[in-house]
């Protein structure tokens, strides 16, 4: 029986029924025998009640570009189950089950799921964030687990992220309940500091991101209060590498589709993180787990190289951010303990130390502002810096510049790389400062320390970035102006300062150099 596309359906049970298009119904009744499947592309909307018997099925279906959903009413009964195949290719990729309930272990058993595996471990794993640095990812085995990233596992949890990996191209197959409420997962850290979790669309239809997608309802605006301020972004694995999805990305980006799983990095322990229902819809078009946005923002990426490995760190310009931190723009680095390789920056204005994977600056920055460049490599790395720029505009095209304070040397990378052997390991910012003007570089020290970077690192350090080869004082005041330290380092690019045991409360940091003297406030918690 073949439906085109708005066909409305009274409420009646069904036998057999291939949905090809978007069908609509009111309330669905699936008795045992019956069956439904909706292809790869298509919708099912069901305004009413939903009843799939025992013994019935519907069947959801999608293929490399193309998601089929099943959109029922908000708080409508819902009852049995239905199955979704969800197409991937041979990478890994961070999965969410768009059914509840489904085994595990009969997930891995089933041929069909051709589920990769390594000695006694399967492709099938969640992110325990308590766990050792490298050991987050906590991988499914059959029994007798032995080691930190082994467990037996059960049932796939409602909301979660799991990494997971074929031996080839084709469909996950998850069958199980689904939902037409709010799904509420609670993101927990059993013990530490470490915030990151692994969470994903729960729902068997598309849901919305951000406010290019849904400017009512959409993941970001539910849970604003969740993220961790720096981090307002879904990160979303791309094969190599993590996708920043947030308030800049287009809305065909921003549209995650069933079964898609991503990265979240939450403030605090026990935050509760919510998918709406309102936000879910269905999209007909090519949506697929990779993504890159086609948004037109001036985008400069720089990418750093050495022997066959390759990191990258981007910066849009557009005028709705600032210099400073902008939640929803600015993306933090995931990073699992301290990187053996890496490329970032920090904010050019009231930096906290974190390491940005994505800064966004207003347009006025070009031509004006001093990126610092945080790299991580190893001593004797030969580093190569290279720039790739879209969207740019044309009188800036030519004016990409790496400034090496180290060397005290200025390299034009708009069309060549620069290339420098380390002398000693590098671990942050300090040494290499971006450019997108040659008047940026003035010789003038007159603004040499409205780039050095103070703050907090722990309760304990003080951290100041961007002194470099000379001796400098450092002096701090508590609010009614104490002085509580006051002590003297030969500036390296990054330094740490022990701090004292203080109170809780604002103080004042006084640093005096060559150059002058910069105050800054910091806060003790």
């Amino acid at each position: 029986m073949y439906f085109k596309k708005n066909v409305i359906w009274k409420p009646f049970s069904i036998i057999f029924l291939f949905v090809c298009g978007i069908s609509n119904s009111q309330n669905l009744n699936v008795n045992s025998g019956g069956s439904i499947s909706v292809a790869a592309g298509d919708a099912l909307y069901v305004e009413g009640d939903f009843t799939v018997a025992s013994g019935g099925s519907v069947t959801l279906n999608s293929d490399a570009t193309k998601s089929a959903s099943l959109i029922i009413s908000k708080n409508s009964s819902v009852s049995g189950n239905i199955t979704y195949k969800r197409y991937v290719d041979s990478d890994w990729h961070i999965v969410s089950a768009p059914v509840s309930s489904q085994n595990i272990p009969t997930f891995v058993a089933d041929a069909n799921n051709d589920i990769a595996t390594n000695g006694n471990k399967y492709g099938v794993a969640y992110y325990k964030n308590e766990n050792s640095s490298g050991n987050k990812w906590v991988y499914h085995v059959a029994s007798s687990p032995s080691a930190e990233n082994e467990e037996v596992l059960t049932n796939f949890d409602t909301a979660k992220g799991y990494a997971m990996k074929r031996n080839s191209l084709g469909t996950y197959t998850f069958t199980g309940e689904t939902t037409a409420s709010d799904v509420s997962t609670t993101l927990t850290t059993s013990s530490g500091n470490y915030h990151w979790h692994g969470v994903g669309n729960p729902f068997p239809s598309f849901i919305a991101a951000n406010n290019n997608a849904n400017s009512s309802y959409n993941m970001l605006k539910k849970n604003a209060d969740v993220f961790d301020e720096g981090y307002t972004a879904f990160y979303v694995w791309k094969g190599n590498d993590f996708e920043i999805i947030n308030e800049i990305s287009s809305a065909s980006d921003a549209l995650f589709a069933p079964g898609q799983g991503f990265f979240v990095r939450t403030k605090t322990n026990n935050e509760t993180f919510v998918f709406e229902k309102d936000a879910t819809s269905h999209q007909s078009g090519e949506v697929t787990f990779h993504r890159n946005s086609n948004a037109f923002i001036p985008t400069l990426v720089v990418r750093l190289s050495k022997d066959d490995e390759d990191k990258t760190t981007t910066i849009k310009f557009l005028n709705s951010t600032t210099l400073g931190l902008d939640p929803g723009y600015d993306a933090g680095a995931f990073q699992d303990g301290t990187p053996s390789f890496a490329i970032n920056t920090h904010l050019v204005a009231d930096s906290n130390g974190t390491d940005f994977t994505l800064q966004c600056l207003p347009e006025s920055a070009l031509g004006t502002a001093v990126i610092p460049l945080s790299v991580y490599a190893d001593e004797n790395d030969e580093l190569n810096f290279n720039s790739e720029l879209s969207d740019f505009p044309v009188d800036f095209e030519d004016e990409i510049y790496i400034e090496d304070r180290e060397n005290n040397t200025l390299h034009n990378i708009s069309n060549a790389s620069y290339q420098v052997t380390l002398n000693s390991a590098m671990s942050g910012i300090g040494r290499f400062y971006l450019h997108t003007s040659p008047s940026t570089l003035d010789t003038d020290d007159s603004g040499v320390l409205d780039l050095v970077n103070i703050y907090t690192s722990s309760r304990d350090n003080l951290r100041i970035v961007g002194v470099q080869h000379e001796t400098a004082t450092v002096q701090l005041y508590n609010i009614i102006g104490n002085q509580v330290l006051s002590t003297e380092f030969n500036g390296n690019g990054m330094n740490d300062i022990k701090l004292p045991d203080l109170s809780v409360g604002v103080y004042i940091v006084r640093l005096t150099t060559l150059e002058g003297i910069t105050k800054k406030k910091i806060i003790i918690q």
